[in-house]
Parts: structure tokens; C-alpha cells; sequence
């Protein structure tokens, strides 16, 4: 045989051997173009969702401020009392709704519950047991207050004619809304002018050159005073009258009534002649702010009076009475903080 046909035989049975796919990929390259497909696979799929992610959270973040938007044009006057308010989560957490004392001669410091005619503090009432005679007279007059207070010649005197001469208004310095406390500084008490009390409207005009208007009535609660805000003692916002009184209230542009400083003082009543409890007096008195909030004008100022003291002992010596109050003023002063930072 020739080195001619042996070579030929040679490449026969080369071209005759079957075709194996490792003389051209080996198993480890295999192994790694699976391993990269996956990869890239994976990595599809993380970027999928990742604009998804995107995607979606600038869709709810349009339909977020549309919303907010929408609800921040809603009058203050139409703004319903949302039940999932943190005041409604903390009135639910209240242990005592009644005030606690301490009993007498227990050795062991034990306390006890009052009997308690406490009200719910996040709802604004006229109830006014026992003062239904003049309790409405003495609000009508507020109201008439409030509208014609910055007219020329300042806050009207008992009986006089508070009808504006000539509608020029008077710059505010100082609101105060409250109760008897407040109520007295128009020389006035349970809903009329008191004759012994001249003083006290002499000094409070003095004090304040004729720029401070008092808001108060006797008796009342923080629930009260909330009724009063919402139906004419503070102004409603622009010229919307939604939802006002319109037999007491006046609405007027923030602009017409912008006190620098709304000074509240309220919450004795509660605790000491409804016996609620120091709890019951804080989210009373934090719905209260809560409502001046949404009613002031931007530059005006709250102020947070604490209580003053007061007892039940006939000597005037300062008891449990004194103690809730301490804790009170406490939890005002925390809360002012939070608040008015």
C-alpha cells in the first residue's frame, strides 16, 4: 500500500469518526454558559421589578398629593372629626375616667374613685345643667363681642350698643378663651354685668390699652368652650359659613380678626366639679388646641395657660386637688413642646 492511500484510508476513518461534543465544548464551559444564562435571567427579573417598584410608588405619590391637595382646600368648617384621630386612640386607652383620691386613715396610701359626671372630651356640647337660664345669653354676648370688638372705640361696656359707627377695626394683641376666670375680666359673672367686678374690667382695659378681648363664661368645660369655638367666639375661615351658626356667628377673613396670641385657660371645671380624671382634662384640653390650631391665622401664637391653684378644703389649704393639678401642668408644659416647637 502507498503512503498515498494510507493516507486516505487515515482520513477515511477520520471523516467516519461520530461527531462528540466535547472535542468542542468541554463540560466546565457548559456548566458556565448555563450559570450565565441564569444569571442573566435573574438579573431580568430584579430589573422588572425594580421599575415596577418605581413605577408604582410615583403613581401613589400623584394620587397622594392630588388628594392632599383636595383635602387641604376643604374648609375648616367642613372638616368632620376623623375617628382614627390619636386622641380617639388615647380617650380608648384611658384606664380612669374619674378623678382618684386618696382614702382617709388607709394606711397602705390606697386610692378610690369619685363619683364622676365627666363628658366625652373630644365632643363639643352646650349641656349646661343648671346655668340653662343664661348660659346661652352669656354666649350670644361673646359672639357680639367678637364681631364688634375692633371697631372704633374697643370692647363694648355692659348694656351699650356694640354696633360698629363707622366699621373701622382695632388691631388685636390678645384673645382669651376660658371660663369664669376669663369671663370676670368683662366685669361680668353667670351671664351679667357685676357691679363689684367694675374693677376688673378697668384694669384688664388699662392693662392692655383696649387691644385684648376676654371670652369666657362660668362653669364651663373644655367641651363647652370647644361648642363655643365651632359657633361664632372665633372666627370662621375667609367667608364660608358652612356649617355656622348663623344666628350668633359672623364669618370673617383671617385677615379681619388675627390676634397675635389666643391664651387659653380651661379645664378646672372638669376636674374639680365633674371629677374628671387628669387624663380625661389633658385630651380635652388637647382638642381644644387642636381646634384653635386649625382656626388661627399663620403668625398668631398659642398660649397654654396651666391651671391655677384651687381647693376644696374650706380653709383653702391645697390637697388632692392641687396634686391632679400638678400633674396636669406637667403634661401641658410636655405637650406645649410637641406642639409649639
Amino acid at each position: 500500500m502507498t503512503k498515498r492511500s494510507v493516507n486516505r484510508t487515515n482520513l477515511a476513518q477520520h471523516e467516519i469518526l461520530p461527531l462528540n461534543i466535547d472535542t468542542i465544548y468541554n463540560k466546565k464551559t457548559s456548566q458556565d454558559i448555563l450559570l450565565r444564562y441564569r444569571r442573566r435571567k435573574l438579573t431580568g427579573q430584579i430589573w422588572t421589578a425594580f421599575l415596577s417598584i418605581v413605577a408604582f410608588s410615583v403613581c401613589g405619590t400623584v394620587i397622594l398629593q392630588y388628594f392632599f391637595i383636595q383635602h387641604s382646600k376643604t374648609s375648616v368648617r367642613e372638616k368632620s372629626y376623623n375617628a382614627d384621630h390619636i386622641l380617639d386612640w388615647k380617650l380608648a386607652s384611658v384606664k380612669h375616667w374619674c378623678r382618684s383620691v386618696r382614702m382617709v386613715g388607709d394606711p397602705n396610701g390606697g386610692e378610690k374613685e369619685i363619683d364622676c359626671q365627666c363628658e366625652d372630651p373630644l365632643v363639643p356640647t352646650h349641656s349646661t345643667a343648671g346655668r340653662e337660664s343664661w348660659w346661652m345669653d352669656a354666649h350670644d354676648w361673646n359672639v357680639q363681642l367678637f364681631r364688634n370688638f375692633t371697631a372704633e372705640g374697643g370692647a363694648p361696656s355692659p348694656g351699650e350698643d356694640t354696633t360698629s359707627k363707622n366699621g373701622t377695626r382695632r388691631e388685636l394683641d390678645v384673645v382669651f378663651l376660658g371660663d369664669s376666670i376669663t369671663m370676670r375680666w368683662n366685669a361680668r359673672n353667670h351671664g351679667g354685668y357685676q357691679e363689684e367686678m367694675a374693677k376688673n374690667k378697668v384694669i384688664f382695659e388699662e392693662l392692655f390699652e383696649n387691644r385684648a378681648c376676654a371670652l369666657g363664661i362660668s362653669g364651663d368645660t373644655g367641651p363647652n368652650l370647644l361648642w363655643r369655638i365651632q359657633n361664632g367666639e372665633m372666627p370662621s375661615i375667609a367667608s364660608d359659613t358652612k356649617g355656622v351658626n348663623t344666628n350668633t356667628a359672623k364669618a370673617v377673613s383671617k385677615e379681619e380678626f388675627g390676634p397675635k396670641i389666643w391664651w387659653l385657660l380651661v379645664g378646672i371645671n372638669d376636674l374639680r366639679y365633674l371629677g374628671c380624671s387628669e387624663e380625661i382634662v389633658m385630651i380635652s384640653i388637647e382638642r381644644v388646641v387642636e381646634e384653635i390650631q386649625l382656626r388661627k391665622s399663620i403668625n398668631s401664637t398659642v398660649v397654654l395657660n396651666g391651671l391655677l391653684p384651687s381647693s376644696e378644703d374650706e380653709h383653702g389649704r391645697l390637697g388632692p386637688l392641687w396634686e391632679s393639678i400638678q400633674k396636669i401642668n406637667a403634661e401641658l408644659q410636655e405637650h406645649a413642646k410637641k406642639v409649639f416647637r
